[in-house]
């Protein structure tokens, strides 16, 4: 699982997995407010509506479930 650029800067985050399934992605911000939610094939995520800041990426794909770390500046 690869999530990056981290820090994201110029508003798209790309997160590619080994199995490149349908995904779905949940963005929290850190008091738990959920920003962004979305389920895509690609692996192209738009955060330009997002304020700089620390969040948490939670993606899940096939049943399986990771979470990251994703500063936006």
């Amino acid at each position: 699982l690869k999530v990056y650029p981290n820090p994201a800067s110029n508003g798209v985050v790309y997160i590619e997995t080994a199995l490149n399934a349908e995904k779905n992605i949940a963005i929290y911000d850190l008091l738990g407010k959920q920003v962004v939610n979305t389920t895509t094939t690609s692996s192209e995520i738009n955060v330009a509506n997002l304020n700089s800041g620390l969040y948490i990426v939670k993606i899940t794909e096939n049943g399986a479930t990771a979470t990251r770390k994703l500063i936006i500046e």
